[in-house]
C-alpha cells in the first residue's frame, strides 16, 4: 500500500505514459495492462482518501465530544464550588469568629485577614496603584502610612476560616 503522494505521482507518470502512446493523429493505440494499473491505480487512491476522511471523521467527534465533557464538568465543577462555598458559609455561622476544631480528620482555625474598602470615589485614586484590581497591599502600605489622602478609603480587619 502507497501513501496518497506516491499514489498521485504513479497516476502521473501513467498519464505521461498513456499520453505518449498516442499516434500523430490523436488516435489511442490501446494498452490494456497500462488501463488496468491506472484504474487500480485511481481505486486505491479513492480508497485512502475515504479513509484519511473517516480518520477527519473520527477526530471532529472526538473533539467534539471532549468539548461537551468539558462543558458538563465546568457545570459540575461550578456546582460543587457553590456548595462548598455554602457549606462553609454555614459553618462560619455555626461556630464563633475565632473558635477552633480539631480531630483526627479535620482542622478548622481563623487567620487574620485586611481588605481595603474603597468608600469614596475610585476615579481618585492613583493609576499607579490600579491594575485589573487594586494592589492592596500598596494600598495597605498608604493607609498605614499617610493615612487616605486622595480617597476615602478603609482598612477592614477580619478573619477568615482555614479548614483541612
Amino acid at each position: 500500500m502507497w501513501d496518497v503522494y506516491t499514489l498521485n505521482a504513479e497516476i502521473g507518470a501513467l498519464m505521461l505514459v498513456i499520453e505518449s502512446m498516442e499516434d500523430e493523429n490523436s488516435i489511442l493505440i490501446p494498452d490494456q495492462d497500462l488501463f488496468i494499473k491506472l484504474n487500480n491505480l485511481k481505486m486505491e487512491r479513492a480508497f485512502k482518501i475515504a479513509q484519511i476522511g473517516r480518520l477527519f471523521k473520527n477526530y471532529k467527534s472526538e473533539h467534539e465530544a471532549i468539548s461537551a465533557e468539558k462543558v458538563k464538568l465546568t457545570k459540575k465543577q461550578d456546582a460543587a464550588k457553590k456548595r462548598m462555598e455554602r457549606v462553609k458559609r454555614y459553618l462560619v455561622e455555626l461556630m464563633g469568629e475565632g473558635e477552633k476544631y480539631k480531630d483526627g480528620a479535620l482542622s478548622i482555625h481563623w487567620t487574620k485577614k485586611q481588605d481595603v474598602l474603597i468608600v469614596d470615589n475610585m476615579d481618585a485614586v492613583p493609576k499607579e496603584f490600579l491594575r485589573i484590581e487594586l494592589k492592596k497591599t500598596d494600598i495597605k502600605k498608604q493607609i498605614k502610612k499617610w493615612g487616605t489622602p486622595w480617597a476615602r478609603l478603609e482598612a477592614v480587619e477580619g478573619k477568615n476560616i482555614v479548614i483541612k
